[in-house]
């Protein structure tokens, strides 16, 4: 777990969608989550859960780069393809080798990638 500071830009927005989400969380009725009703506070979850990933891009990007320069083997894992761009970004700016998997990659071809993952020293 890294301990990531958002830009205050980026929180500012953060916490006005979060207080938002708590007024209209109000309305929720009782036993039901935010994800499971729909409109505007599914909206403003999904918003709110994009919009903190990348806020977190450059701290991210700069610990890949940290680890990449440290001749360090790892896996990232992120929900959002802009949150994956960014980091890939960084990882071919440091001219190594990487595997991008993402929702879009066939079965067959995301078998493949995982066992040259698996292989490569």
């Amino acid at each position: 777990k890294i301990c990531l500071e958002i830009p205050k830009k980026d929180l500012k927005e953060l916490k006005m969608k979060l207080k938002d989400l708590y007024s209209l969380c109000k309305e929720i009725p009782e036993g039901m989550t935010p994800w499971e009703c729909k409109g505007k506070v599914n909206s403003l979850c999904t918003s709110i859960y994009r919009e903190s990933g990348l806020a977190k891009i450059p701290a991210v990007r700069q610990y890949v780069a940290d680890l990449i320069r440290g001749g360090a083997k790892f896996l990232i894992f992120a929900h959002h393809l802009d949150v994956i761009d960014g980091i890939e970004s960084c990882v071919a700016a440091e001219k190594t080798r990487y595997i991008k998997i993402t929702g879009e990659t066939s079965a067959s071809e995301r078998h493949r990638q995982v066992k040259v993952f698996q292989a490569d020293n």
